[in-house]
This record gives structure tokens, sequence and C-alpha cells, in this order.
């Protein structure tokens, strides 16, 4: 009896070698490799954040693989939320080497009992695997982020460990780090965060979708009270701190971008060259914040007042000439049925009016191809005038519908008289009129001269404000072309 026992027992015995050298064998093989770094670095494929000069928010994004634009350092965490973390999240995180055995027992055991995962007794070591790995949930993949974290002790440092986590923590909608999910949650930093607020970035890593407080305030709320008392139980925070906690509210704030440079934006994006100017997932731009601001107000304010004329919408784009960088961007009152902000009126094309006679008659002062040229002071006859167009007859006239007979060139300009525009593009030349617009970066005037005849002069095409400015910006540079910085 004794010597089948003991065959049994040595049966039994090397089973479990042959099983433990499986199992090992199976788990080293779909280890995988520890990584190179901790540091992340920004994917030319992610969205980048877009600043102004001095590095104000006109954008917000967290479609990004990694948090990259807003890490906070480990030395700038209040005190209240990095202590409170660690206990609440991994007490052993400074004695354990990836894995805190007692607490994956406790969890263990739990999840036997409940029949499904519980408690991930997970440390944050063990969560910096998960975050860079990113496998289902399962007891296999537990089993394999332990051997992993292990790894990523022994070649990382527990500061840098912590700094990862503490930046690429995912909290809901793909918000990671706790200085954005500050921001998203109470748009504050995290420096200026109420205690119970503290709890809430914390409490929130945990079940981040289930407590996730822009759905319901009320399951968070119990459970920051039940984090609260864990922590004074624990000697982690006083009575007086406590108190606080438990008389505070959650009150959310939407984490709103001030200045609205919504277009202008819009028009970065279609310009992926810009890309390579991105730091850290940043651009910083040439936008001036609080000039948006200011230029947004006084044309709305403007658009106020001309509301009895009609005018219904308006836009600004306002440029630095001397450095040649856009400083505002702004876009203005309502856009087809109301719809704010859904029609970007500095791209758009419409018909200019008069705004081109001043490229008409700079033009004309060049030197024509007889030698003879106009000057400031030609006289030019203001009087009525037609020609015919199609099978009919178009008269020419000037706004006021006055004439004022023989006028100096500058005099007709200044005046924005129409007739002496249209005798001036004959003289000069419809195709050579065209062909100067192109050259000050008219790029949507593209039919034939033949279709837009000497109305051209009177702005029978359709440019763009961003167009008339930067061909504007010709004349103030005295005939220097130049594209905008962004």
């Amino acid at each position: 009896m004794m010597k089948k026992f003991l065959t049994f027992l040595y049966i039994g015995f090397a089973f479990l070698i042959v099983a433990t050298v499986i199992v090992e064998a199976i788990t080293f093989s779909c280890l995988k490799p520890t990584v190179e770094t901790l540091e992340v670095s920004f994917n030319p494929l992610d969205k980048v954040q877009y600043l102004d000069r001095n590095g104000v928010e006109l954008s917000r994004t967290y479609k990004t693989k990694w948090n990259v634009s807003n890490q906070v350092d480990l030395n700038s965490v209040p005190t209240l939320l990095l202590n409170g973390l660690i206990f609440v999240e991994d007490q052993r995180f400074y004695k354990h080497h990836g894995i805190d055995w007692l607490a994956r027992f406790k969890a263990l055991w739990q999840s036997i009992k409940a029949g499904r995962i519980v408690r991930g007794g997970s440390t944050i070591t063990e969560q910096v695997i998960k975050i860079i790995e990113d496998r289902p949930r399962t007891f296999w993949n537990k089993w394999l982020e332990g051997f992993e974290a292990y790894r990523v002790e022994n070649k990382f440092s527990k500061t840098e460990i912590l700094n990862f986590y503490l930046n690429q923590v995912p909290y809901a909608r793909n918000i990671r780090g706790i200085k954005n999910a500050s921001r998203y949650y109470f748009n504050r930093d995290l420096s200026v965060l109420t205690p119970r607020e503290t709890l809430a970035i914390i409490t929130l890593i945990r079940s981040p979708s289930r407590l996730d407080p822009k759905k319901s305030l009320k399951q968070i709320e119990n459970v920051i009270d039940r984090t609260a008392l864990f922590l004074y139980n624990a000697n982690k925070i006083s009575k007086l701190e406590l108190d606080q906690i438990q008389r505070e509210k959650l009150e959310l704030q939407e984490g709103i971008i001030t200045t609205d440079a919504t277009h202008f934006i819009q028009h970065l994006t279609t310009k992926p060259e810009l890309i390579k100017y991105a730091r850290d997932g940043q651009i910083r731009t040439t936008i001036e914040a609080s000039l948006q601001d200011r230029t947004k107000r006084a044309l709305e304010t403007q658009i106020e007042r001309l509301k009895e004329q009609n005018v219904k919408q308006g836009a600004a784009l306002v440029v630095d000439l001397v450095n040649n960088e856009i400083l505002a961007w702004v876009v203005a009152g309502d856009f087809y049925n109301d719809e704010a902000g859904q029609i970007d009126a500095v791209r758009i094309l419409r018909q200019p009016g008069s705004t081109l006679k001043p490229f008409l008659y700079a033009t004309a002062l060049e030197k024509n191809s007889n030698g003879t040229n106009r000057t400031a002071s030609t006289i030019i006859q203001d009087a009525p005038l037609s020609e015919a167009i199609n099978q009919g007859i178009h008269r020419y006239r000037n706004f006021s519908g006055l004439y004022y007979g023989p006028l100096r060139l500058r005099i007709a300009l200044a005046n924005s008289l129409n007739t002496p525009a249209v005798r001036t593009v004959k003289y000069v030349g419809e195709d050579k009129f065209l062909e100067k617009l192109h050259l000050l970066g008219f790029e949507h005037l593209t039919k034939e001269s033949s279709h837009y005849g000497a109305g051209l002069a009177l702005g029978n095409g359709e440019v763009s404000l961003f167009e008339l400015v930067r061909a504007f910006s010709v004349l103030a540079r005295r005939g220097v072309y130049q594209d905008f910085n962004y």
C-alpha cells in the first residue's frame, strides 16, 4: 500500500515538475520585450494641440495614443494627490519589486468567490504594463503582467515608473494623465484642486467609465466619501481635512478654450507641412490670443451697430507686416440659418467690389509696353460709358449716379469711381490686369480674362478676404510678395 502511495506521489511530483516547466516555457514565450524607455514621443499621425504665440491654448485634443503635450513633473504634483493615489492604488509601491503578492492573493480570492475579476490587485508597475501593452483583462494576462512588471522594476527607477503612470493613466473619453483629467472635469490646474476634487481624480482611476461624474455625480460622491474615510483611518489625512472633504460637493466645470480661433485652426489642418514645427505634440502659432479676443468683440459690436442695414456677419484678418505674421483670424455673426461659425468668412469666396481698384491703378502706374506710363496726376475722364456685351449693351455708372468729368488718377481712385476704372483697365489690358492679380496671389480667379471683361476692375470675380489682405500687404511692402507665417 505504501509502495503504491509513494509511486503515486512520485508520479504526481513528476507531473507537477513537468507542468511547471511547461507553464514556465509558455509564460516566457508570451512575455513582451521590456520597453527601452518610459519616455513617450509625439506621433505625426496624432492630432496636435495649437497654442498662441505666448503659449495660450487655442485647441485641446485627447485623440492621441500618448499624453505628450500636458505632462506634469512629479515634483509639482500636490502632496494629497500623490500620497493619496499611491496609498489607494499601491500601498507598498516603494517596497515591492513589481508584484504585491499579498494584494494579489486577496484580489484572487475575491475574484474566485465572485467567479469573475472583481479586483485586480495590480501594483502601479503592473498598471504601467497594462497601459503599454493594452491587453484584454484576463487571468492569463494578469499572470504575464506580473513577470513583465518585475522586469520593468529592474530596468527603471520608482520615480520613472511613477512619473509615467501619473502622465499616462487612462480616464474616460481617451483622456490620459492626471493633468488632463483635472482640466477635463474641473477646468483647473492640479495645484488649485480642492481636496474633494483631488480625491475624485484618484478614485476615477479605478473605474473611469463607471464612476464618470459627467454621467452621474451620485456614485462617485459615495466612493469619494469612502476613500476619504479610508485615508483618515490610515492617518493619511487629518480630521480637519476629512471634515472639509465631507462638506464639499463636486462642481464640474466645462473645460473650454476661452479664445475662439476655430477657423484659423481649421485652416492650419489643411497644411500638413506644419507638423514639422510640432514640439511635444504642440504647435505654437503666430496668433495673439488677447488681440484675437479684442478683434472679435470689436467685430461683433460693429455687426450689432449695422444690423439695421441688414449686416449679419463679418470677418477680420490682422497681420503684422514687419514679421509677416497672422495675429488674429476672426469670424463673427450668423452664417446660413444662424449656424454661427459654420462658414469661414476669411476664406469664403465673394465678389470684392471696388477693393481691386488699387491694384488696377498700381498696374497702370507701371511703365506700359509702348514706353509711356501714367502717374497719380494723369487725367482720366469720368463720363458715361457703355460697351456691347453678348447681345446687349452694358452701361457703366458710378455708385452715386453722378459724373465729374476730367479727374486726376489719384482723385478717381480716392473716390472709387467706376467709369475711370473701366477706362483704366482698357488702357492696361484685361489680360495684363488679370496676370497682375495672379501674381498678387488671387488664385481663385481661374477663368480667362474674356470671362470677366472690364468688369474685373469693378470686382465681378470671386476672391477671399485672405487673398485681399495678402495682396494689400504687397502694396505695403512696395511690391514685394510674401506668404504669411502662421
